[in-house]
């Protein structure tokens, strides 16, 4: 279930009057100051914001289709008088994970505030985006430490390579929840690699300036980090068949299980087809439109590298239009993935691409197709 977190950042005196905030760059989603276009996880979770205190401070969420009703108030809120505002101890987080705002895929959202402090103070709001509700998280789960070092740049996302305390076991992970501490940060996203499960996607928390628990931090967000085969591609023997950590055949049962020794084999006993791998590279030519997929039936998932040195815009069906339509991939190692079981029939469309200004990037696309089967010629 992917997540994205996006905010905005600006130092400003609004004066006592609504302003539109400056959007944090961000290399997932289409940002034109002071708007955020809705991608295509469609759905607010959740909303913050940090707001000057001098006066009554306000916040709100505004789109069109937002005014259908009323537009979305942001509150509680956290902030400071006469200060740059940071996250409250606890946070004031407004909670939306089982009742989603529904948005128009593709409209255009900004984040407006009005305060009146007596000078220019740094002003904020965060929104989380998904496509549906995140419900609680059962199961195992652990809390892991890890640390990192580099130098944060104001009102923008700066991307950091974590290390854990202690080195987790080879395997398989989901990510249900986080926390961030550093001084004066406001907010936090994980970067996963590799594009799988919705990966491109950067869910995040509000960060925390002390060492105090937040109340309400957001869980849910999942992504794979790794995959450990079981110990010669099996179960461990256990004499007889008994209650493990997770479900697994084993070895000396007398009924049968699903003993799949490779992942194709595995795909063909759960989805009753094999896949097969398919890699180009395509040259996207400046902002003429480039189509980098043909429409495929066939096809179950797709993920697409920046490899070039320009960002560049991706859409289905039609050309993008900078700054307007489509998914902005960033350069030097951008990527979009989209499989069928998350994002339906779009998978299988025509994709088309532009550079955001007049110089050819690479991509590089890797597609996941159903094999086609062995024919059998009658006699």
């Amino acid at each position: 279930m992917p997540f994205h977190t996006a905010a905005w950042w600006q130092s400003v005196n609004p004066a006592g009057v609504f302003v539109s905030l400056t959007p944090v760059p961000d290399p997932i989603l289409t940002v034109l100051s002071p708007n955020i276009q809705v991608p295509i996880l469609d759905r607010v979770v959740a909303l913050a914001g940090g707001v000057e205190t001098t006066a009554a401070q306000q916040a709100r969420l505004t789109a069109p289709s937002r005014r259908i009703l009323v537009l979305q108030r942001v509150s509680p809120l956290q902030g400071n008088a006469a200060a740059a505002s940071l996250p409250a101890d606890p946070h004031h987080v407004v909670d939306h994970r089982l009742d989603p705002l529904p948005m128009v895929r593709g409209e255009q959202m900004t984040f407006d505030i009005n305060s009146a402090p007596a000078a220019p103070q740094a002003q904020w709001g965060l929104i989380w985006l998904a496509d549906k509700e995140i419900p609680s998280i059962n199961g195992s789960i652990f809390t892991a430490r890890a640390t990192g070092a580099v130098a944060l740049v104001v009102g923008l996302w700066t991307n950091m390579a974590i290390a854990f305390a202690e080195a987790l076991p080879r395997g398989r992970y989901q990510v249900v929840g986080f926390r961030a501490q550093s001084a004066n940060m406001v907010a936090a996203r994980l970067v996963f690699v590799g594009g799988v499960q919705g990966a491109a996607w950067r869910p995040g928390v509000m960060a925390t300036n002390t060492d105090h628990v937040p109340v309400g931090q957001l869980r849910g967000v999942r992504g794979v980090r790794g995959h450990r085969p079981a110990h010669g591609g099996r179960a461990r023997q256990r004499g007889r068949r008994g209650r493990g950590v997770l479900p697994r055949p084993n070895p000396d049962s007398r009924r049968p299980g699903l003993m799949a020794r490779t992942v194709r084999d595995l795909l063909v006993a759960l989805r009753g087809v094999a896949y097969t791998p398919r890699i180009t590279t395509v040259v996207v030519n400046g902002t003429a439109d480039t189509i980098i997929l043909k429409n495929d039936p066939s096809r179950v998932a797709f993920i697409l590298v920046n490899a070039g040195p320009i960002d560049c815009v991706v859409l289905p069906l039609v050309a993008p239009a900078v700054g307007i339509t489509g998914f902005k991939i960033a350069n030097g190692g951008g990527v979009l993935s989209a499989q069928f079981d998350e994002d339906g029939e779009i998978v299988a469309y025509e994709w088309h691409a532009v550079d955001v200004i007049n110089t050819i990037t690479t991509l590089t696309v890797v597609e996941a197709v159903i094999a086609a089967r062995d024919k059998v010629v009658g006699g």
